[in-house]
């Protein structure tokens, strides 16, 4: 290994090609701030990694398909018109068919209105908010009432 004459090594080739030696200080003012301290720096800057820009765009995504999921439920089990209303929809259509058939039809007025009770009786156990609670006591009462005139009027024409 060759020597300078001050007596320090001079840089050395190594197998892949680099040289070893000391690194070159840096100049003075670099590591001087304003107020005369001095302030480590770094010797490399090294770049910094950016931000996945995707990241934000699939949160935001991933939030919206769950405030879409939660609310699609909350619809479907609140707001959806309900097996019950549309059976008790089906027994009011029923009942309003056997009173047009009264008269002149007394034998379908009855299969009319014995479809329309088995609606009605599907309903037993059922839960039905205040307005269709109502619905059904009203329904049944006209049921009865129907019920007894189409016997009549059957009992009169047979």
């Amino acid at each position: 290994m060759p020597s300078s004459s001050l007596g320090v090594s001079a840089a050395t080739r190594v197998e892949d090609g680099r040289v070893t030696s000391r690194p070159l200080p840096p100049p003075e003012q670099a590591f001087i701030s304003s107020k005369g301290f001095t302030a480590p720096q770094a010797a490399v800057t090294v770049p910094r990694r950016k931000r996945n820009r995707l990241l934000l765009p699939t949160i935001v995504i991933a939030v919206l398909l769950v405030v879409a999921i939660v609310g699609g439920g909350a619809w479907w089990y609140f707001l959806r018109p309900s097996s019950a209303q549309t059976t008790l929809d089906n027994a009011s259509t029923l009942i309003t068919q056997a009173k047009s058939n009264l008269s002149s039809k007394p034998d379908q007025a009855l299969a009319s209105l014995t479809r329309a009770q088995q609606e009605l009786h599907s309903l037993n156990d059922a839960s039905l908010n205040p307005q269709q609670s109502n619905q059904l006591t009203s329904l049944q009462n006209d049921l009865t009432a129907e019920f007894k005139t189409a016997v009549a009027n059957f009992n009169q024409q047979h």
